[in-house]
């Protein structure tokens, strides 16, 4: 599979779920009907019980009428326990309407508002659907029974109303429901209209106050209030209704249409025990874009393992790179010293790589020598001065082991680079390519893999007390971010590089400062670091915490190698 092939794939998911997305998701438009007018179109069948709402399954013609029954501009949304407890307190005597697909509330707030119907108020109950706790406030519990049919005949007196279920504008059958025994709540329980011989509207006295309770909300719809025997039925419950009271909208008893009565159940036992789902993942899972959203992610995350899992290889077969033998031997050498930290045993690596050189370009073997012949035949083949090939000969021949420092090594192998580069065994081709070369030197790791590990811990804490409802996660996550970003900086950004010509530091934050080795006056080797003095007084210090035993080495070697410092 080609990568254009995975592309054309990935593209064709992302507009057949995009239109997929528009097609579902039609929302309320408006079109002209005449000139000066409008009419407002809506396609959008998924928002129930909505006072404000104009779609089909709105109360937007239903809550008009309902306004024209109370005192103008006595309207009032109960929206928290604290709102129907002050209400009760100061004994606010009105008319509590509720109409939706699941009546719920909490003992004490049931409580709270048969209080205020004993003392006079009214309480509308439109829903099929209520929990337990509702249920067994009346003696027997309040229960209901169906019919499934298409068509609804609806009694009220002698008129009969004739209720459809529509969906996408077409009429299903839908289960109707009833009030199974209403008699048995009251003795004076006033049976107001019903479907198939069993009441939907019932009223009984509650002290002073009444409960009227109707057992089928969608027969007050928008589409339905725009026909006419719907609209007739809404205005035979409405007189129904007590004109001038205050009106409460009781939308604190509104259930979520997916919520089942197990999960208020639930949810009334976590209020026994003092507890409540307050964490943040809740909203992630309540609003349908943000489940689409989380769904796309995971299915574009899928995709992805699956076409990166696949083994990358190129068509063309990529041919080895040359192995860079000089890098291979100082290599070597290098991790023979880590191991031995020993410069002695370096100086007799040196001191074999330097018989074996002077073998293989002018045929003479110093190692086995008796007198001065060989040293005389050298000096003459590649020009240089006997003095000073005897210098280093004593140098790489020194016998006393203790002798032998790190400084007497450097020197030593300056001399012997000066030599091959005389002598015409370094070309000016391989003194531009070392001169070229840089060492990276970079920030310990002892300090860096601690801090992210310290971060990750964290953000896993801080996403856990998050999902426990704890405000402890909101602190925790992004500090532990902070600390992840700080340590992968520290990781990834180098602390110095180095050439011949110039010394680069790199900061954690902001750009790199780049300092020419001709300005460099002088290093001083302090007990916590280094201060470097350029000219024009500029200073930069350099603690040792930012260098590793490994790295501080090197940097002692190249400014030693660059005649700036000696130690």
């Amino acid at each position: 599979m080609t990568r254009t092939v995975r592309y054309s794939i990935i593209g064709a998911l992302a507009v057949i779920t995009g239109l997929l997305i528009w097609l579902m998701g039609g929302e309320g438009s408006t079109v002209p009907v005449a000139k000066g007018k409008v009419k407002y179109m809506s396609s959008d069948w998924s928002k129930p019980y909505s006072w404000s709402s104009k779609d089909p399954y709105g109360l937007f013609i239903f809550n008009d009428l309902l306004k024209e029954r109370v005192v103008k501009d006595s309207t009032f949304s109960v929206q928290r326990s604290s709102q129907l407890d002050s209400l009760a307190s100061h004994d606010r005597i009105g008319t509590y309407f509720f109409i939706g697909n699941e009546f719920g509330l909490y003992n004490e707030e049931i409580d709270t508002l048969f209080s205020l119907v004993e003392k006079g108020a009214d309480l509308v109950v439109i829903t099929g659907n209520v929990t337990d706790n509702f249920s067994e406030s009346f003696n027997p519990g309040l229960q209901f029974v169906f019919d499934y049919t298409q068509k609804c005949k609806v009694l009220s007196g002698k008129e009969e109303f004739e209720m459809i279920y529509l969906l996408q504008n077409d009429t299903l059958a839908y289960p109707w429901k009833m009030i199974w025994h209403p008699d048995a709540y009251n003795s004076a329980t006033k049976k107001i209209s019903t479907i198939s011989g069993h009441a939907n509207f019932i009223s009984f006295p509650l002290g002073q106050g009444r409960i009227l309770i109707h057992s089928t909300p969608e027969c007050f719809f928008n589409y339905q209030l725009t026909r006419r025997d719907g609209f007739r039925y809404a205005h035979a419950l409405l007189n129904e209704i007590d004109r001038g009271k205050k009106l409460y909208y009781l939308e604190i008893a509104r259930l979520k249409d997916k919520e089942a009565e197990d999960i208020f159940d639930a949810r009334q036992d976590e209020k026994k025990e003092g507890k409540r789902d307050d964490s943040y993942l809740q909203f992630l899972f309540q609003t349908p874009a943000l489940r689409t959203a989380l769904l796309l992610t995971l299915i574009g995350i899928l995709l992805f393992l699956i076409f990166r899992s696949r083994r990358m290889r190129p068509i063309v077969g990529v041919l080895p790179p040359k192995r860079n033998m000089s890098e291979i031997f100082v290599t070597t050498v290098a991790s023979i010293y880590r191991n031995k930290e020993n410069p002695y045993s370096v100086l007799q690596l040196h001191k074999k790589n330097f018989y074996n050189t002077i073998q293989k370009h002018f045929y003479i073997d110093l190692s086995k020598r008796t007198d001065h012949r060989e040293i005389h035949n050298l000096a003459s083949r590649c020009g240089i001065d006997e003095q000073e090939i005897t210098d280093l000969l004593q140098r790489l021949e020194l016998s006393e082991s203790n002798s032998c420092t790190e400084s007497f090594l450097t020197e030593t192998a300056l001399l012997k680079r000066n030599f091959y580069m005389k002598a015409g065994v370094i070309t000016d081709r391989i003194i531009a390519r070392l001169d070229d070369k840089e060492n990276v030197l970079y920030r310990p790791l002892w300090i860096n893999f601690p801090l992210l590990l310290l971060g990750i811990a964290l953000i896993l804490w801080g996403l856990f007390m998050l999902v426990k409802s704890n405000g402890v996660g909101i602190v925790m996550w992004p500090v532990g971010s902070v600390i992840v970003l700080w340590s992968l900086l520290r990781l990834s950004k180098p602390l110095f590089k180095l050439n011949a010509q110039e010394l680069s530091y790199y900061p954690l934050l902001g750009k790199a400062r780049n300092y020419a080795l001709t300005d460099l006056i002088r290093v001083e080797k302090l007990s916590n670091g280094f201060s470097f003095h350029f000219r024009d007084g500029k200073t930069l210090r350099v603690p040792h915490s930012e260098l590793g035993g490994d790295q501080r080495k090197q940097l002692e070697n190249y400014l030693i190698r660059n005649k700036i410092i000696e130690f």
